[in-house]
C-alpha cells in the first residue's frame, strides 16, 4: 500500500466504467504510466499503474484531490 489505500480496496477503480483513464507523462519513469480516477465503494480514487504483459501492476492508489473529483464527475 501506498498513500494509505490498499491495493486491493483500489481494485473496484478498474471496473468502473465511468473512470477517467491518462498517461502520466510528468516525468521520466523508465516504464509508460497511467492514472485512473474512478470509484471504488463510493469513494473517488486515483490508481497509477503500469502494464507488463497481460498484468496491470498498481504503482499507488490514493484518495482523489478535490480537483480530480470535480474533473471525474464533470466526464461522467
Amino acid at each position: 500500500t501506498k498513500h494509505g489505500v490498499p491495493f486491493d480496496d483500489a481494485l473496484p477503480v478498474f471496473l468502473d466504467v465511468n473512470r477517467l483513464d491518462r498517461y502520466d507523462g510528468r516525468e521520466e519513469y523508465g516504464e509508460d504510466r497511467f492514472l485512473t480516477i474512478g470509484l471504488a465503494d463510493d469513494f473517488e480514487l486515483t490508481v497509477t499503474y503500469t502494464l507488463r504483459g497481460d498484468t496491470t501492476r498498481i504503482i499507488s492508489a490514493r484518495k482523489a484531490t478535490r480537483h480530480e473529483q470535480l474533473e471525474y464527475w464533470k466526464n461522467r
